[in-house]
């Protein structure tokens, strides 16, 4: 069964199409990030000349004139992507659903992306806001959110 990877930042991808894909693929929208600023790109989507890209598309609907710059990755992390689309009023359920099972059913593995008994888990626990507040990677605590100020 075709599962759609989208690109779920609201900038790739506009909010209206992530929800009509939604509704027509439901269990088969697999949400996934474009981010480079691992890379060391900084704080703002990367854009290129078009002439350097593989098609035509243009940002922000420029024309293809002299100057014309598409994008070329992103800086989002998924837990920003999440909190991101939750934000804008997406289904919470069907957000971690598309970043997590979804994902790990393409690509084969059943033993993962969900909770359940004997299936592998790293763990994100989200506060109010949907800030990332803990992470457990193999059963150890890998990032706790310092509250105390």
């Amino acid at each position: 069964m075709l599962t759609l990877g989208l690109i779920g930042d609201l900038t790739h991808v506009h909010g209206e199409f992530l929800e009509l894909a939604r509704r027509a693929a439901p269990g088969r929208c697999m949400l996934v990030t474009d981010a480079v600023s691992a890379a060391g790109i900084g704080t703002e989507a990367p854009r290129v000349p078009a002439q350097h890209a593989s098609d035509d598309r243009r940002v922000g609907g420029e024309g293809g004139g002299e100057g014309a710059m598409v994008l070329a990755g992103g800086v989002q992390t998924g837990a920003q992507v999440v909190a991101g689309l939750i934000g804008a009023g997406f289904d919470a359920g069907w957000v971690l659903d598309a970043f997590t099972r979804v994902p790990a059913r393409t690509i084969g593995w059943d033993d993962r992306g969900s909770l359940q008994v004997g299936c592998w888990a790293d763990l994100v626990r989200w506060d109010a806001n949907w800030c990332v507040a803990d992470t457990w990677l193999v059963g150890e605590s890998a990032f706790a959110l310092d509250t105390t100020g």
